[in-house]
C-alpha cells in the first residue's frame, strides 16, 4: 500500500491506519501480531487487501492472533481457532475441525 510518509495518520483510511500498524509493528521485529476486530470498519476490497497481508505475513513466519465475530474471516485465514463465550474458553482446534466449531 503506497502511503504518504509525510501525511498525518488522522488524514489517512482506516485501512491505511492499519497498514500503518501493521509495518510499525514489523520495524520493531514482532514475532505475533494481534488484531482485534481489524475488518469491523473495511470495505470488501479492503478485508481483501487485509487478507494477502495475512497470508504474506503468516508465510514469513509471523504469528497472528485475529479477534472476531465473523467466522467466516476464521475460515478464510485462520489456520487454528480458539473459541469463547462470556470470556470463557469454550473449544479449540484447527479451523476445518468439527471440534473447533460451536
Amino acid at each position: 500500500m503506497a502511503i504518504d510518509p509525510g501525511a498525518v495518520c488522522r488524514s489517512l483510511t482506516i485501512a491505511q491506519q492499519q497498514a500503518v500498524e501493521i509495518a510499525k509493528a514489523l520495524a520493531i521485529d514482532a514475532r505475533i501480531l494481534v488484531m482485534d476486530e481489524p475488518s469491523a470498519t473495511l470495505t470488501p476490497q479492503e478485508v481483501e487487501r487485509l487478507f494477502a497481508v495475512i497470508r504474506e505475513l503468516k508465510a514469513h513466519g509471523l504469528g497472528i492472533i485475529y479477534i472476531t465475530h465473523r467466522l467466516s474471516e476464521v475460515f478464510a485465514i485462520a489456520d487454528r481457532v480458539m473459541v469463547m463465550r462470556d470470556g470463557r474458553h469454550v473449544t479449540r482446534g484447527p479451523s476445518g475441525s468439527s471440534s473447533a466449531t460451536v
